[in-house]
């Protein structure tokens, strides 16, 4: 039993690895490409140590302000979505 395949058109060579639609520039520098990559790192760095503080230091906080379970679900909540909601703002 033989399969066959629609043939595709061929495709033209534009001279360049870019995939269509990728703005049609010239590509990045190595030295482009490490400065972008070192300050998602950053980023994301930033993001762990702030992370890590808050959960560590919010059941002080909870308990200093008298607070219950709900209330600590509550704050847990409200930073992941507002984490989640501002990650395309910062993130552009």
């Amino acid at each position: 039993m033989s399969i066959t395949h629609a043939q595709e058109a061929p495709r033209a060579r534009t001279g360049s690895s870019a995939p269509a639609g990728a703005g049609g520039g010239a590509g990045m520098t190595h030295s482009q490409i490490l400065q972008a990559l070192t300050g998602m790192l950053l980023a994301l760095f930033t993001a762990l140590l702030s992370s890590t503080i808050v959960s560590n230091a919010l059941p002080t906080i909870i308990t200093d302000l008298h607070g219950s379970q709900s209330q600590y679900t509550w704050v847990v909540t409200a930073t992941l979505l507002s984490s989640t909601a501002s990650t395309p703002i910062w993130g552009r």
